[in-house]
């Protein structure tokens, strides 16, 4: 399965430097589980109000390992940072 995030930020937070940062820290909770594969983060291009700045992906084995990434220690650290300024946050799991 693969599993998808989108993630959009408060104006003027998200710049080259909280890129790097996020993809950074979202990779470390990927890397840090070896069933998890395929690790991908993009940004968006097309500013526009309705897209998202960030969008995370990744390939699991099955649906059971997202709760266990998403309570795991580093996922926690990367939302630690990223949270407190997301103003949208959506998820899609698909086969």
């Amino acid at each position: 399965m693969t599993h998808y995030v989108f993630l959009k930020y408060k104006e003027g937070y998200f710049n080259d430097e909280t890129f790097a940062e996020l993809s950074r820290l979202f990779k470390a909770a990927v890397d840090a589980m070896p069933e998890l594969t395929d690790f991908s983060v993009k940004r968006n291009i097309l500013p526009r109000d309705v897209n998202m700045d960030l969008m995370i992906s990744f390939k699991a084995p099955g649906p059971e390992y997202i709760p266990v990434y998403v309570k795991s220690d580093l996922h926690m650290a990367a939302a630690k940072v990223s949270g407190p300024h997301e103003t949208a946050r959506f998820s899609f799991d698909c086969e």
